[in-house]
This record gives C-alpha cells, sequence and structure tokens, in this order.
C-alpha cells in the first residue's frame, strides 16, 4: 500500500456503491496495513472485508467473503460476495487529495474545491476521480475571495468532457457556489466587470444579486443565473438575453435632510457654504448643542450631483468593500462617512489582510465627517495628513501594493475644552488651563492648516472670540 495511505488512524474515505444493496461503508487499515471495507447490507449483518498491498483477498471477519479488484487512477475496483455467494460490483475511493488548487490562493480560495466538488454532484454531474490541479495564474499574484468556485466548476466539467461549449472563452465567469450548486452573491464584481471589457470581453456570467451592480458598465453584457445547472444549460442552449438595468437602480447613502431644519446659525451656514463652493476643508467648534453634528450632515445636500464617472467611481469602491447590500445598484448621491472616534488605523485609512478600502475612501467624492475631532487618538490624525494633500492613499503589504482614491471633503468638530463650555456664558467652564491646552495639543498645527476654514458656531451666546481659540490652538 502507497506511504500516504498508511497512518496511524484509519482513513475513512468515499465509498460508491454502484449497487444498490449497502446503505452505509467506511473505509480505513488494520493492523496489518491492508484495506478494509465495512459496510452494512440490507440482508445481512455487518460485513469486514478488505484487501492489502499486493491486492491479494483477505476473509471476511465474520463472513469469509472473498473480495476480487484491481487499483487504477486512485479508485479500487472490485467484486464482493454477498450472503448467496453473488458477486456485487464494488468501487472505492482512495484518492488522499483528488483536486489540488496552486497559484498563491488564500483559503477562502483553497476551500472552494470542497464547495465545488459538492456544487458539481448536487447539481447532476460526476465529479472525476482522478487527481486534478488548478492553476491559478499568475502564480505570483495572491488570489481572494469566493468569486473562483464558477469558474472553477466550468472548467472541470470542461476537462472531463461533461459539457463542450466551442465559444467559452467569450464569457467571463464570477461566483461562489454553495454546496448545493447555487450562486450566491460575492464583492467586486463591478470591477472584475470593467477589466473584463478592458481586455475585449463581453459576456459575463454573475449571480443574480450582482446582476443591477455589473450592468452598470454599459458595453456589458450581463447574464444573471442562479445555480450552476442553470449556467451549464445556458451555455449549451443560449437562451437568455442580456439583463437590462432599472432605471430607478440607486441606492441612497443620506437620509432626506435639508439646511431649513436648522433654525438660525445663518453666518455658519454661509461659511459652509462657501467651503462646499470651492471644496475647502472645514473645522467646526462650539460647546454641546449648538448643531455641529446637524449642518455637517446636511453638506452632501448643498454640493453637485456625481458625474456618472463619478458614480461609477464611488459605487466601484463600495463594491470592492462588499457595502453595496442586498439593494445594489449605482451610487447617485455623495457619500458621508462619520466613524466614531474609538475608528483604528487601518479602518480610517484601510489594509488588513486584504487590503479593503478604509473610511476616507469610501468618503470619495463626499464627506469625511469626524465629529469629536479631539476625542480620535492622535497617531490616526496625523495619518490623515498625507491623504488630505495628495488626494489618494498607497497601502503597502507583504502580498502586494494597491492604490485607492481618496478625494474627500473633511470636515471636523471639537469642543473647545474637555467639559466644552470654554468662551460659552451658558455655563461656567470647569477646566483648568493645562487641561485645556492639553486637550487642545491632540490637533497638530500641520494637520490644523490642512484643515481648512475654522468656524465656529453659537448655542446661546459665548464671551470668546474666534481669534481666542485660534490662538489656544
Amino acid at each position: 500500500m502507497p506511504a500516504f495511505f498508511i497512518s496511524i488512524f484509519p482513513k475513512i474515505v468515499r465509498l460508491i456503491v454502484k449497487e444498490i444493496g449497502y446503505t452505509d461503508a467506511k473505509f480505513g487499515f488494520d493492523s496489518q496495513n491492508c484495506a478494509v471495507v465495512t459496510y452494512i447490507d440490507e440482508q445481512s449483518p455487518v460485513i469486514a472485508m478488505g484487501v492489502n498491498e499486493g491486492l491479494e483477498s483477505k476473509a471476511g471477519q465474520q463472513t469469509g467473503k472473498d473480495f476480487i479488484g484491481a487499483r487504477d487512477q486512485g479508485m479500487m475496483f472490485g467484486f464482493a460476495t454477498n450472503e448467496t455467494e453473488e458477486y456485487m460490483p464494488l468501487a472505492i475511493s482512495l484518492a488522499h487529495k483528488i483536486a489540488n488548487i496552486v497559484g498563491l490562493a488564500d483559503i477562502s480560495v483553497k476551500e472552494s474545491k470542497e464547495r465545488v466538488r459538492s456544487a458539481i454532484l448536487n447539481s447532476g454531474f460526476d465529479f472525476p476521480v482522478n487527481r486534478i490541479t488548478i492553476n491559478l495564474a499568475p502564480a505570483d499574484l495572491k488570489k481572494e475571495g469566493s468569486l473562483f468556485d464558477l469558474p472553477i466548476a466550468i472548467g472541470i466539467l470542461l476537462v472531463t468532457k461533461q459539457i463542450n461549449i466551442s465559444d467559452i472563452d467569450d464569457y467571463l465567469f464570477i461566483g461562489e457556489l454553495s454546496l448545493s450548486g447555487k450562486l450566491k452573491k460575492v464583492r467586486g464584481s463591478l470591477p472584475v466587470v470593467m477589466e473584463g471589457i478592458e481586455n475585449n470581453i463581453e459576456n459575463f456570467i454573475v449571480p443574480t444579486n450582482n446582476a443591477r451592480e455589473c450592468s452598470l458598465v454599459k458595453s456589458a453584457k450581463i447574464f444573471p443565473l442562479d445555480n450552476l445547472k442553470q449556467v451549464v444549460d445556458f451555455l449549451n442552449y443560449k437562451d437568455l438575453l442580456p439583463y437590462q438595468r432599472s432605471n430607478n437602480a440607486e441606492i441612497l447613502i443620506n437620509e432626506k435632510l435639508d439646511y431649513e431644519d436648522v433654525l438660525g446659525q445663518e453666518s455658519s451656514k454661509r461659511a459652509i457654504e462657501v467651503a462646499a463652493a470651492g471644496g475647502h476643508n472645514l473645522l467646526m467648534y462650539g460647546p454641546p448643542g449648538s448643531g455641529k453634528s446637524m449642518m455637517a450632515k446636511r453638506i452632501p445636500t448643498i454640493l453637485p450631483s456625481l458625474s456618472q464617472e463619478e458614480s461609477l467611481e464611488v459605487t466601484k469602491i463600495y463594491s470592492v468593500s462588499g457595502k453595496l447590500g442586498d439593494s445594489e445598484g449605482i451610487i447617485l448621491q455623495r457619500p458621508f462617512r462619520s466613524p466614531h472616534h474609538t475608528i483604528s488605523r487601518i479602518a480610517l485609512v484601510g489594509g488588513g489582510n486584504k487590503i479593503i478600502p478604509g473610511e476616507i475612501s469610501l468618503a470619495h467624492r463626499g464627506v469625511l465627517f469626524l465629529d469629536e475631532i479631539l476625542e480620535f487618538k492622535k497617531n490616526v490624525l496625523e495619518i490623515l495628513r498625507q491623504p488630505l494633500e495628495e488626494r489618494k492613499i498607497s497601502i503597502s503589504r507583504i502580498n502586494g501594493t494597491i492604490e485607492y482614491p481618496s478625494n474627500f471633503m473633511f470636515v471636523s468638530a471639537l469642543n473647545p475644552c474637555p467639559c466644552g463650555y470654554y468662551g460659552s456664558y451658558e455655563k461656567q467652564c470647569s477646566c483648568s488651563e493645562y487641561e485645556r491646552r492639553r486637550y487642545l495639543s491632540k490637533l497638530s498645527g500641520p494637520l490644523l492648516d490642512i484643515s481648512g476654514h475654522t468656524r465656529k458656531l453659537l448655542r446661546i451666546g459665548s464671551t470668546m472670540g474666534l481669534q481666542g481659540i485660534l490662538n489656544s490652538l
């Protein structure tokens, strides 16, 4: 018996019985390294039989029946005698790894072989018993995600001649397969379609839940399908027209907000209008309850609408990050992102194992609002300086380098002191001068310069002017 079959623990592998009659079976090794099959016959008790390395028959433990067979391509074929001395055809799978994926694949891609195998069998096709090597080229580029499931399954069906499609090179396949063969939504399908168009591919087979997102590319022919069986039937019969996108495929990121909800603060409204018209950054400060967050959330409502090119650019970022949701479509309104002050550096600028976009890229062509900016960690704030100047972020990891756009309007708000009432006559400030200086020192001079216009908001009244707070900063 080959060395990789021998183990101190019996290895349980799949048993394929070509004749109805056995309801359960297990395969393993005994103390003499003989391949042993234990099965239950519907009309007899448990029978154990085996064959050694030389394929010599070994008597059954209870019935004394024989096994005659041969080994070929990872399978052990033969005939086993039952209680009536009739030979029953039997095939036992001995393959240790029937599918191997090479090409710098991550865990989710390597696990696809189990999903693909189950999907092929449950879709009514045969999975080959001989060893298969799946090569993902180029080999030096790391492969991530579950979108390789469908193309791997189609490739296996092609090489095993279960399907024969002459124009297979005209299609690009995207989709994750469930164990039942159903196609599931994947993230990042829109950039894949756009890249396919640049490489002269026009036909795309995608999961149904990715149809609207992928149809944003006008020159692409999208064929949304639900399962592997439908994909094979379409390739054979070509009985489906390309998907037609409806005109109302829009995602509303911002709620229905308007500046008419803000009473007073006319000078602050004017400052926001100037900053929005010129694309300037804005820093607002004032006591709690003065309306800083309320006015910041309404800034996207006065910004110009996204152009078609900008909409595709923003939608592509949200597609890569997997944030399009179930009502996938094109993003027509400018994004507004307001992360919590406990956010990490990676979550803000992007990165991680899969190098996904951060908040500054999700706010691309929109507004990034940092409420209570001085509550953020100083090292998190300082990392914003380069993206604010260059309008892009380059993330380098051991797996590679990715550049994401980050052209956004930076809006921030702060209280003048830890208690929030320094300079206000509504309530007496309880902070010492040292506490105020230490609190304001989190905002460095270079970041303050990049923050652009500074505007003070009043609640009831204030005894401290604009120049005073700037001098403190």
